[in-house]
């Protein structure tokens, strides 16, 4: 398990990169993991970030690449 510091906090990972806590997330973590990938998050970015986070809030599974193509047309 690797971490990561946002803000000086102290954000666990797993071992493929992803939060060990959810409740870990925020838009700051979220700059923090594109900017170590070699991207900036634009508009287009964060409506496909909320929409992913929405359907999970509310379906607690994550959502199907193909269907989130779907609904944002």
């Amino acid at each position: 398990m690797s971490q990561l510091v946002v803000n000086g906090n102290n954000i666990s990972l797993t071992a493929n990169g992803r939060l060990a806590n959810l409740a870990d997330w925020s838009p700051d973590l979220a700059e923090a993991i594109a900017k170590d990938e070699g991207l900036v998050l634009t508009d287009a970015h964060w409506d496909t970030i909320n929409l992913m986070r929405d359907y999970y809030a509310t379906y607690n599974i994550p959502q199907i690449g193909r269907a989130s193509c779907r609904e944002r047309v």
